[in-house]
């Protein structure tokens, strides 16, 4: 690191308003101004590689889900239709009088 340089992690208003709040009435080109001429600049955030990866797990484990999420709502429409089957199959061979009469009427 370069040792003449100063850094702040501060942007300029959130100094300007904190120098109002100790009772100075400054603006943000002024406060740039004093930044520049003390030789402060803006320290850049660090990029964390382990807060990449953390990212990465999560979007890759929300897309996981949704597709779980996706596949069980069709396994549960498959089961639901599987039973409507069965039990449309036992309404069927249950010797349904009106099943018997409608299968007279339409064969006739």
């Amino acid at each position: 690191m370069n040792e003449l340089i100063k850094w702040t992690n501060l942007t300029h208003k959130e100094i300007a308003v904190g120098l109002k709040n100790a009772g100075f009435c400054v603006s943000l080109p002024l406060v740039r101004q004093l930044l520049k001429k003390h030789g402060y600049v803006k320290r850049k955030e660090k990029k964390n590689r382990q807060q990449e990866l953390i990212k990465i797990v999560m979007l890759n484990l929300k897309i996981l889900l949704d597709s779980i999420q996706s596949i069980e709502r069709r396994v549960i429409l498959l089961l639901v239709l599987i039973q409507k089957k069965r039990s449309f199959r036992k309404f069927l061979s249950s010797g349904n009088s009106l099943y018997n009469r409608a299968c007279h009427y339409f064969r006739s």
